[in-house]
């Protein structure tokens, strides 16, 4: 492995156990996020009955909501403390410790659809990414991926702080916008069927937080100039 992706495992490793409070995945501003964007862009665009890959699983948060509706799902992160959680967290799904930019666990036209949550953004090579993402998919499969959209002021502010170590990976994530994921999809080999951004309200709040940025949410989200700098981007892609 390459010195920046052994410093992935070492970070990831070290706060695999507190993650989900220190990242917000485990707190109310992401279950009212989950609920209110992620669940209905999952039912549209993820068939009920796929054959499922999550790349970049993490402790399994979205394995949980991803298992549901699949006749067979695989996850996958570099981490290996992560995968213990994800693994205590969802017993009876397959996890593998790899690399998400290789996918050589798994077969040619394996699944009929990968997903991504809040992981793609930070791979170094995100054309090798789509190239294994492209071999594993059967034909027509989909691709889901949502994630930090880099226009949003908070995760560039967190840069500058150096919250959650995102100096170390911002080189990498600032390439994650609307635009710039399309052409990159296209380029790939797929046909990109959504794009979009949305939410405007952390993961990491707790209810009342959420409860008092709710209008807001809805007001900044009706505005297209304002939208395109909200807290998560969409995209959804169809191999070719």
């Amino acid at each position: 492995m390459s010195e920046l992706k052994d410093s992935i495992v070492s970070y990831y490793d070290q706060v695999a156990n507190r993650y989900g409070v220190q990242h917000g995945t485990d707190l109310y501003g992401c279950t009212w996020g989950i609920k209110n964007y992620y669940l209905p862009l999952i039912e549209r665009f993820v068939p009920r009955g796929s054959e499922i890959l999550e790349i970049g699983c993490g402790t399994g948060r979205f394995t949980e909501i991803l298992k549901q509706g699949a006749a067979k799902i695989k996850a996958i992160d570099l981490s290996p403390m992560m995968i213990k959680v994800a693994q205590e967290r969802n017993p009876g799904v397959e996890f593998h410790v790899g690399d998400c930019e290789k996918l050589e666990p798994f077969r040619d036209g394996e699944f009929s659809a990968v997903a991504a949550f809040n992981t793609f953004s930070y791979y170094p090579n995100k054309k090798r990414a789509l190239a294994s993402i492209h071999r594993v998919l059967k034909k027509d499969g989909i691709f889901f991926d949502l994630d930090m959209n880099a226009l949003n002021p908070v995760y560039i502010m967190s840069y500058w702080m150096n919250r959650n170590e995102m100096k170390d990976w911002f080189e990498y994530i600032k390439e994650s916008t609307r635009g710039n994921l399309a052409a990159m999809f296209d380029e790939a080999g797929f046909d990109v069927i959504h794009q979009d951004t949305l939410c405007w309200i952390p993961n990491a709040l707790n209810k009342p937080m959420v409860s008092l940025l709710i209008p807001l949410d809805a007001i900044l989200s009706r505005i297209p100039f304002i939208r395109e700098y909200a807290m998560r981007v969409v995209v959804v892609a169809r191999k070719r």
